[in-house]
């Protein structure tokens, strides 16, 4: 909202200098408030075989196809500031419109994933994972037929109640699943993963918006949402079966 906002009436530098600023911030935050929570483990046992990064992924086929979402997921979420607003403009909604129909995004998080998310661990985490996979790409391929604000603003609903239980529910994921002694380098795979879509995904989805249109686009996104769904299943089946 306040972006939207920032862009209308001080032009975009200020941007930079807000997301610059409120980095900073989180960073202090962190160094204060958020303590170690590593676990104290003893050193390796001398004569313990070393295992690289990607050798203790491969081994493991509950992390290799959680990675797998991970992209698939990662690629679809980046469209958000890459493609989104150019799929809005053309239904005539300017950078402040945009600016205040994403924040609905954000306050549905905040209003919901608090109480929510205890609710799918209840559940179990693989029945509830690939539903809000399947939702996540549904609402967003809504975009491409959404007409004017109110459908759009319907669609990051509908994609919205996918993405409050998918991101807190994989993390937690990585963390369980990893082997103790590697939860760090787990964990940074996983990012890696979201990375690697973040890197590719913008140039991707403007290339198909730009030679499919926004139906087009639009396909593309839910096929993607149906392999990220499919890739979860695969993960609830080998953490069932460990």
């Amino acid at each position: 909202l306040v972006a939207g906002l920032l862009v209308a009436h001080a032009g975009y530098a200020w941007l930079f200098v807000g997301d610059a600023a409120t980095m900073l911030l989180a960073a202090l935050l962190i160094a204060v408030a958020v303590h170690e929570t590593k676990p104290n483990l003893a050193r390796v046992a001398v004569g313990e075989p070393k295992t690289s990064t990607l050798r203790l992924i491969l081994n493991d086929g509950r992390l290799a196809a959680l990675l797998v979402a991970a992209f698939l997921l990662g690629l679809i979420i980046i469209q958000v500031p890459a493609v989104l607003a150019h799929v809005m403009k053309e239904d005539g909604i300017d950078a402040e419109g945009f600016g205040r129909i994403v924040a609905l995004n954000g306050l549905l998080i905040v209003l919901t994933q608090p109480w929510v998310v205890p609710l799918f661990e209840r559940l179990g985490r693989m029945r509830v994972l690939p539903c809000a996979a399947l939702l996540f790409g549904a609402g967003f391929a809504t975009h491409a037929v959404a007409d004017g604000a109110l459908g759009h603003a319907l669609a990051i609903a509908l994609w919205t109640s996918g993405e409050v239980a998918l991101f807190p529910l994989c993390n937690a994921l990585v963390a369980d699943i990893s082997p103790e002694r590697f939860r760090g380098r787990c964990q940074g795979a996983y990012w890696m993963a979201w990375a690697a879509a973040y890197a590719v995904g913008p140039s991707l989805g403007l290339a198909v918006l730009d030679s499919s249109g926004v139906h087009g686009w639009g396909l593309g996104i839910a096929g993607i949402g149906l392999a990220a769904t499919a890739a979860l299943v695969v993960v609830g089946v080998r953490v069932t079966r460990h």
